[in-house]
């Protein structure tokens, strides 16, 4: 089974109908006109010194059922994790995958069905059905989904080692005009531990509408980052495919792309890949950017591809300046933004 996010791009976005669907889509076409202005994600930013090098880190995370096996495990695994990596060179943002924290709900689920070899997603529903209050398994997402988790695990790990932490995306509740949302969200903490900036996926796959009932986020809420006198534009997998986010985030001083690719990488998902955020370099105006991958298991999902740091040549050609050793195992890639002038 896939939950994969290389899927064809939709054709475009439907505008709206009944009253005041001419207003409604004159307002949006006026928001989404222009690039949006920076999110400064820093209160120690400063935009009037200049930049200074900010050292990127991406963790190629390899995952498995049994690092969700509880949160107390999980949290140690990335405290080795982040310690290993700083130990061998600094780091002023760590980056992790799409889905890294989508799992957490994992944690309520016993260890004897989440770490069978047996186990399927039918197994896990049912098990669900029997012991949550939850009709399905979006019920059960929505229920255990937690922002506090969040800001528990990965604002406690980037205060611990004063580090800022992308950390990958999860699955939030959001209060919605019909009830309540499940969005696929990514939060940025600072090097204090508080969260400063989220992003909601946009273009969903099939897996992600149809099997967990996610809702799309919305386009023009998305912004670039000013962080430490750099800015940062964020798109999470599938969204690095539609041409529009060039338009949203402007001239960026660095892109990260955080992708989940559910199925084996072959010489087709390498061109596939080459159309995501490569594509959005050649063809807007960020030179340079970061692509980290999702590698493991979960069950009977799984996900593959290299990541990478790549940058437009003079001649208009991409050029990769580092990539993980394979597309199916743990790795780290790093990049330095050098200082401005």
């Amino acid at each position: 089974m896939y939950m994969n996010c290389p899927e064809e791009p939709a054709k475009g976005i439907r505008p709206p109908s009944g009253a005041g669907s001419f207003i409604l889509a004159a307002l949006v076409l006026f928001i989404l006109a222009g690039p949006a202005l920076p999110m400064f994600a820093d209160e120690t930013a400063s935009g009037g010194e200049g930049s200074t090098a900010f050292n990127i880190a991406g963790i190629q995370l390899e995952i498995s059922p049994e690092l969700y096996a509880s949160e107390a495990h999980f949290i140690s695994e990335m405290d080795q994790q982040i310690s290993g990596l700083l130990e061998k060179e600094a780091a002023d943002l760590i980056v992790f995958p799409e889905y890294t924290s989508a799992f957490f709900p994992a944690f309520m689920l016993p260890n004897r069905i989440l770490t069978s070899e047996q186990a399927t997603l039918d197994q896990i529903a049912a098990h669900i059905r029997n012991r949550f209050p939850a009709e399905s398994i979006r019920d059960f997402l929505v229920s255990q989904s937690s922002r506090d988790t969040m800001d528990r695990i990965w604002g406690g790990l980037a205060r611990k080692h004063s580090v800022a932490i992308l950390a990958g995306s999860y699955f939030a509740a959001h209060p919605g005009s019909r009830g309540t949302e499940l969005r696929n969200r990514s939060i940025l903490y600072n090097h204090h531990g508080n969260a400063v900036y989220s992003q909601d996926k946009v273009y969903l796959t099939e897996f992600e509408r149809s099997i967990l009932g996610l809702t799309p986020g919305r386009l023009w809420e998305a912004r670039p980052i000013e962080y430490r006198g750099h800015t940062l534009a964020v798109t999470i997998c599938r969204d690095s495919f539609f041409p529009a986010w060039e338009e949203r985030l402007g001239k960026v001083d660095f892109w990260i792309d955080i992708k989940a690719n559910g199925t084996e990488y072959d010489a087709e998902q390498a061109e596939v890949f080459a159309e995501a955020l490569p594509r959005r370099i050649l063809d807007g105006p960020a030179e340079e950017g970061m692509t980290v991958c999702l590698t493991g298991n979960f069950l009977e999902l799984f996900w593959e591809g290299y990541s990478s740091v790549i940058r437009e040549s003079d001649s208009g050609n991409i050029i990769y300046l580092s990539r993980s050793d394979t597309p199916r195992d743990q790795d780290i890639i790093r990049y330095t933004l050098e200082q401005g002038p």
